[in-house]
């Protein structure tokens, strides 16, 4: 309350593509770099792509200097809170 917000957003120029011609490791490689790039200026990254939330898990929490968020889990996470507070499933 009361923190004034500021969002950057951030793209990995032909990381995407790489990964959809096979090439994971330039993908992989593409993305760690920019978020080593943004860990310098800002205070948490939310990942809105699959693909690059992955990549997360591959970084060791020493070089991790902000939360990294990742939206697709977050979503998973809500829906499965959001079926579990309707009870159990009726046959």
């Amino acid at each position: 309350a009361g923190k004034k917000v500021e969002i950057e957003t951030a793209y990995c120029e032909g990381a995407f593509p790489a990964l959809q011609r096979g090439d994971a490791a330039t993908h992989d490689k593409m993305v760690k770099e920019k978020l080593a790039e943004l860990q310098k200026r800002v205070e948490v990254i939310i990942l809105a792509q699959a693909s690059v939330a992955r990549v997360v898990a591959q970084i060791p929490d020493s070089e991790k200097k902000v939360p990294i968020l990742s939206s697709p889990r977050l979503g998973v996470q809500r829906l499965k809170e959001k079926l579990e507070s309707l009870g159990p499933s009726r046959k």
